[in-house]
């Protein structure tokens, strides 16, 4: 609990310090670039969390430290989180006070005094929404303190992991489990409750930094995933034979990362058309975004509770798993905001007659089809990319992406590096033939 709270705690101070610097970056970045940077910024979250280990590896190596331990894991903790801060910073000054700041800057105040007496002081309280989020999204974290952390730094989920596959020692876990909740339960009860607001669509030029230090510290966490990705596939194109190593088995673990990212991404189709047919409900939309950060362990431990060890039930409760793990993170952000922009159009069909289904086939499906192609194709992308949660339930190398976390665990990065490319390129196979699916299906009915 205290090293996990440590490397929380850390880990989003970080994020929170260098995100902020990064949104004042973003706006003095002009109308031109400002969501090309914003894209750029909350990319190396977006990636599968093995291409943040595998960064934080090839920089200890560069460095010369160790690829274990605290340091590690809050650097590729904030690797990660800090484009999302910087992001959310930016959307709050711009929704919140960007007339406040055009008058100060037309009344030629002081840029520290702006900062400091205007952003600052009157976002205290998102600020630290934004820290409690990163907190507990850290906290909660299991992929990288898994092959990160070591021995001497374990965190609170990989302790319930080894409670469970090392030493079958289930009552432990268990306690561990709803501790585990009861904390992370009281942080987000402890966050200031916000209203729903709208996404950002307009944007604010404010500041004079220069625009190669606001390119080079906007791309700079991208930019170093990628090149840790190249750094390890371009010296090992030279050494293809190595995947002999792996032999046939190779390609029985891509299709079954196909066939569990197919599994999720029509889970995910389900979810979307239940959700938008039950909309609009209001206690089960609350629910959904009161789910800041599910805890990978607590969805595995209780699935395997409800389903036991049973083979024939094991890929059921992998797929549910990994859908509990990732819906509600794509649901917040995209099938929320496009039902909220359709919800005038639900009122008056109500108002004139209309019942549920019909609403929902004439009116929601039709132009749900984008958001719900677009969740079911991250979804699958997601899914193909995650070893953690599959780690836990199944204990087997199931997928590439449990292959790929063996190989980094025994510092095999040139042959890690190569699966990690080919599960990537998997998962946006997968995106895109989910995505076609998805249209195709929904203009034929």
């Amino acid at each position: 609990l205290v090293w996990s709270s440590i490397q929380s705690a850390a880990s989003a101070s970080i994020s929170l310090v260098i995100g902020f610097f990064l949104a004042l970056l973003l706006l003095s970045s002009g109308r031109r670039w400002t969501k090309w940077l914003m894209l750029a910024l909350l990319l190396p979250g977006f990636f599968p969390p093995l291409m943040i280990v595998l960064t934080g590896m090839q920089v200890t190596d560069w460095l010369g430290l160790s690829s274990l331990g605290l340091g590690v894991v809050v650097f590729c903790h904030a690797l990660m989180n800090v484009g999302l801060v910087a992001v959310g910073v930016y959307q709050l000054v711009v929704m919140r006070l960007k007339g406040m700041i055009e008058l100060a800057t037309v009344e030629s105040a002081p840029y520290k005094m702006i900062v400091g007496s205007i952003i600052l002081r009157r976002l205290w309280r998102e600020l630290a929404i934004l820290f409690f989020l990163v907190f507990s999204m850290c906290f909660t974290s299991f992929s990288i303190p898994l092959i990160l952390g070591g021995d001497q730094t374990m965190s609170f989920e990989v302790l319930v992991y080894q409670k469970v596959r090392v030493y079958n020692d289930w009552n432990q876990a268990l306690f561990y489990v709803f501790f585990e909740m009861f904390f992370v339960s009281c942080f987000i009860w402890l966050l200031p409750k916000q209203d729903d607001e709208s996404v950002v669509t307009e944007l604010l030029q404010f500041g004079r930094w220069p625009m190669p230090m606001v390119f080079a510290f906007c791309l700079a966490p991208l930019l170093l995933v990628l090149f840790s990705e190249l750094a390890g596939v371009l010296p090992a194109l030279t050494q293809l034979h190595l995947l002999s190593e792996l032999g046939g088995h190779f390609w029985v673990l891509s299709f079954q990362s196909l066939y569990l990212g197919f599994a999720a991404s029509f889970v995910s189709v389900l979810l979307c058309w239940c959700m938008g047919y039950l909309s609009p409900w209001g206690k089960l939309r609350k629910v959904f975004q009161g789910l800041s950060a599910p805890s990978a362990v607590v969805v595995g431990f209780g699935l395997m509770l409800l389903f036991g060890d049973q083979p024939y039930l094991q890929l059921v409760s992998l797929v549910l798993g990994l859908s509990i793990l990732f819906f509600p993170y794509l649901y917040r952000w995209q099938l929320d905001p496009a039902l909220q922009r359709l919800q005038s159009q639900v009122e008056m069909a109500k108002v004139m007659g209309a019942g549920r289904s019909q609403i929902f086939w004439d009116i929601l499906r039709p132009q749900l089809v984008s958001p719900v192609g677009f969740i079911a194709g991250v979804m699958g992308f997601w899914v193909i990319g995650e070893f953690a949660l599959v780690q836990l339930m199944t204990g087997k190398e199931l997928t590439l992406a449990v292959l790929a976390q063996g190989l980094l665990e025994r510092y095999r990065l040139d042959l890690g590096s190569i699966v990690i490319l080919w599960t990537i390129t998997l998962g946006f196979v997968n995106w895109l033939f989910i995505g076609g699916v998805v249209r195709v299906f929904s203009h034929r009915s």
